[in-house]
Formats: C-alpha cells, structure tokens, sequence
C-alpha cells in the first residue's frame, strides 16, 4: 500500500516552494470562509483537478492572489501525483515515464525568475499536456480573451494547444474583495463558460459534502487539507 503519509508531506513541501511572502499558506477552505471561492466552485474545481485537470488561474493585478489559489487548488492532484517545478527548458523536455506528473509553472511571464515560462519553453510546456501529463500555472490576465491572447499572440504556443487546457479561472478584485469570477471547462473542444448557476449541484454533491465537512471541522492547515482529500479519494 502507498505511503500516503510521506505523500502528503512531500507534495505539501512542493506546493510550499511557490511560498512566496512566508507564513502559513491558504487552503481551500480558508479561501471558502474569505469568499474568494465558494463552496460550489471548489467542489467543482476538485471534481475535475481529481480526475487530473490542467488548469490556469488569471488575475490583473499583481496581489489579487492568483498563486494563493492555485497553490490551494493543487491539493486536489490526484494520489501520487508529483509534482515538478519548471526551474529550466530541460525540465520540460525530459518528462518522467510515470504519468501523470503535475508540471507547475509558477507564473507565465517574461521576467528573469525562478518557475516562469515565456517564448518557446512555453510551448514545451503546453506540450506535456498532450503527453498524458498535468500543467498548472498563473498569470496576469482576468479575461479569457486576454489570457489567449498573451499565450497564442505574445508567445508562439499554438491555438491547439490552448484549447487543449482543460480548465481557466479568473479572479476580478474589487476594493478589498477578491474572487474567483468566471470559470472555463474543455467542452468538446473548446472553452465553456461555467458560473454557480450553471453547475449542477447532484453531480457536485459529495464534494460539496466534503469541503463543508472540511470547514466544519476546522481543517485548514494545507497538509491537513491534503491528508484529509487522500482520505477522500482512498
């Protein structure tokens, strides 16, 4: 049987590396009670992050906390997940034989820094998709429209590849508030919008069970959070 105490630590230590201002980092539920998501989002984001979803959370401004909830969002990986950090192109082309890894680039950018990705790495890096593996990322858009255009225009990553990503998220900051605004599912081929309305509650229901049950029990700790989603999926 896998050790899914040392998995916990590991993939927590991973997600810990994106630690970018120190002190604890937010978990799912610590995002529920802030209202940056609600509880029906994150219900949908861990239905489809479990089932092994690629994902793109988009914010303008730097602050809105775009890495915050997609370090959150990263606990939902499916078990045994690694994941991989993209410090350099050579990291994009030696992939691991074990699929699915989960490829993290921390911001798609075109700054000098640790984990960002821009120009041809960057289509490196939507290729893994195709692959069989996951890639996760953020970036400085709150539009969908916006988003391709930064990833199709401003670097050379094919629309096909785009299209590809199973899943965007775009955060609209207001004042002190901040939350997830729209969300874009793969659809046959192409991005949907899906907002509260639209998602079906029966088909969420033991995720919303959980991430209530997460709430009510005070987990909030991201290891905790961690152990707590293995439980779920074991």
């Amino acid at each position: 049987m896998p050790d899914y105490a040392g998995e916990v630590v590991k993939h927590c230590a991973k997600i810990d590396e994106c630690n970018q201002r120190g002190g604890r980092m937010l978990s799912v539920p610590d995002l529920v009670e802030a209202g940056t998501i609600s509880v029906l989002q994150a219900a949908f984001f861990m239905k489809h992050i479990c089932e092994g979803a690629s994902f793109i959370v988009g914010a303008k401004p730097g602050g809105a906390g775009k890495t915050t909830v997609m370090c959150a969002l990263l606990n939902f990986l499916p078990l045994e997940t690694e994941i991989i950090h993209t410090e350099n192109a050579e990291v994009l082309k030696n992939p691991p034989e074990k699929k699915p890894a989960c490829f993290l680039c921390h911001e798609i950018g075109a700054g000098r820094f640790y984990s960002y990705l821009w120009g041809a790495p960057l289509t490196d890096f939507f290729r893994l998709k195709k692959q069989g593996h996951i890639i996760v990322s953020n970036l400085h858009a709150d539009t969908y429209l916006a988003a391709k255009e930064e990833i199709c225009m401003d670097n050379p990553v094919p629309e096909e590849l785009f299209n590809n990503l199973d899943m965007l998220a775009f955060m609209e900051v207001s004042g002190n508030r901040r939350h997830v605004s729209k969300i874009y599912l793969k659809n046959a081929g192409k991005h949907t919008l899906f907002n509260d309305r639209d998602m079906t509650e029966h088909e969420l229901l033991p995720y919303v069970e959980f991430i209530e049950d997460s709430i009510d029990k005070r987990i909030r700790l991201m290891r905790d959070f961690r152990k707590a989603v293995v439980d779920f999926l074991t």
